[in-house]
C-alpha cells in the first residue's frame, strides 16, 4: 500500500502546506495538496530554519507551488483545514498554475468570521478574504476549471460520540458525511450556487479520502456560541456580501466592544450600538 504512496511538507515559514499523490496505477495518479500558506514571524525572535521576511516567504512559496505543479498542473483534491492566514494565504499563487476539480474547507457563517477578523486584529487584506473566504476561493478554482467544486463542512470531529457516528457517505464519495440541515440557508448566504458547492456536517473520525489508503481527519476552529449572539445583537443579520462590504467600518467600530467581548467578558449592549439590516 505504501509503494503507492508519496507525500511531502514543505517549508513554508510558520505555514503549512503538503503535497501527496497516490498511484492508481502504471499509468494515472490522485494528486492533493493540504494547505498552501506562508507567513513570517513578526516582532520576536528567529528561530532557527524561519524565513525573515514576507518576500523571502513569497519567494519560497512560488517555489513550493512550482515543485507542485512539475507533478501536473492538475490537482485532484485541494484541502484547506482551517482559516489562519498561515494556512491559506498562499492559494492564489497555487491557484494560478495548478488547477483544483474539488476543494473542501470548514464553513463557518460570517458572524463566526467576523469573531476571528476582531479578535485576532487581522490587516485589512486578510479581514476581505475571511469576509468573503468561499467564493474568492471557489472563483480562483473555476478561472482555470469551469469544473471545480467546493465541498463546506460543518462539525468537529473531536466532539463526535461514537454512538452518533455516521457511515453514510455523499454522492461523490469524497466526504463521509450527512447534508448539513442548514445547506441552503448557507449557500445563499454565501451567495454560491447549488450545482458548485456542498454543505455537509462531518461525522466520522477517520474519513476515507482515496480507496482506503488516505484518511484524513477534518476539524473546524470552535467560537463560542455566546460570542456569537452577543455579536448577533450589535450587527444584525450577516451575510458574506454585507460582511466583505462593511468589513472597515465594523473593525473600526466595534474596536472597543470586540475588547471587551473577547478579553474582558461579555458585556450588555445599550440599544444604540444595535446595526441590523446592513446595507
Amino acid at each position: 500500500m505504501y509503494d503507492r504512496f508519496k507525500g511531502r511538507v514543505y517549508s513554508v515559514g510558520d505555514g503549512f502546506c503538503y503535497e501527496g499523490i497516490i498511484k492508481e496505477n502504471t499509468s494515472n495518479s490522485y494528486h492533493f495538496v493540504i494547505d498552501c500558506g506562508s507567513q513570517a514571524p513578526k516582532n520576536r525572535k528567529q528561530k532557527v530554519g524561519e524565513l525573515s521576511s514576507t518576500t523571502e516567504c513569497n519567494s519560497r512559496l512560488k517555489e513550493i507551488t512550482d515543485e507542485i505543479v512539475s507533478n501536473g498542473d492538475h490537482i485532484d483534491l485541494f484541502i484547506l483545514t482551517h482559516l489562519h492566514v498561515d494556512h491559506y494565504n498562499g492559494i492564489k499563487m497555487l491557484f494560478q498554475s495548478g488547477i483544483p476539480d474539488m476543494i473542501i474547507m470548514p464553513y463557518l457563517y460570517p458572524e463566526e468570521r467576523l469573531c476571528l477578523i476582531i479578535n485576532n486584529n487581522m490587516d485589512d487584506d486578510d479581514s476581505l478574504f475571511l469576509a468573503d473566504p468561499y467564493t474568492t476561493v471557489l472563483n480562483l478554482a473555476k478561472e482555470s476549471n469551469p469544473d471545480a467544486k467546493l465541498i463546506l463542512f460543518r462539525g468537529n470531529v473531536d466532539n463526535v460520540d461514537d454512538d452518533d457516528l455516521d457511515d453514510r457517505q455523499t454522492d461523490d464519495s469524497i466526504v463521509w458525511g450527512v447534508p448539513y440541515e442548514d445547506s441552503e440557508y448557507i449557500l445563499e448566504v454565501e451567495d454560491i450556487r447549488l450545482s458548485d458547492a456542498e454543505v455537509v456536517s462531518v461525522t466520522q473520525k477517520n474519513i476515507e479520502i482515496f480507496d482506503g489508503i488516505w484518511v484524513f481527519k477534518f476539524f473546524n476552529l470552535e467560537i463560542d456560541k455566546a460570542d456569537i449572539d452577543v455579536l448577533k445583537k450589535i450587527v444584525g443579520k450577516l451575510t458574506a456580501k454585507h460582511l466583505y462590504n462593511n468589513i472597515a467600518s465594523l473593525k473600526k467600530q466595534y474596536k472597543k466592544i470586540a475588547k471587551n467581548l473577547f478579553n474582558h467578558g461579555r458585556v450588555q449592549f445599550p440599544d444604540a450600538c444595535i446595526v441590523t439590516n446592513l446595507p
